[in-house]
């Protein structure tokens, strides 16, 4: 099974993440399936989308230095949170983008 990616350019958006969960709005949400979620640190972190309260813990989806994940999103998810093990850092980009079979 193949799946298509249309990213929309524009919608990336950067994530600071440090061991204090942090987040970031999500560009124009509506109708958007998917997410490129980029790990350009070089330290592990851990993220999950959601509501403009949304956290992050340890428990969330991990993402390893240098990786890249495509997710399918929750049409009610307008922000990405992700936090970091303690005293490391790294940087989260996520990019909206269609997708289709």
């Amino acid at each position: 099974m193949y799946f298509q990616l249309n990213p929309i350019p524009g919608s990336t958006v950067s994530l600071a993440v440090t061991s204090t969960t942090a987040r970031v709005a999500l560009s124009a949400t509506q109708n958007v399936t998917g997410l490129i979620v980029t790990n350009t640190g070089s330290s592990l972190c851990y993220f999950r989308t959601g509501t403009s309260t949304v956290d992050a813990t340890a428990a969330d989806i991990p993402l390893a230095p240098g990786q890249r994940m495509v997710i399918w999103k929750d049409a009610t998810a307008t922000n990405i949170a992700a936090i970091c093990d303690a005293a490391a850092s790294t940087t989260l980009k996520a990019t909206l983008c269609f997708g289709w079979e």
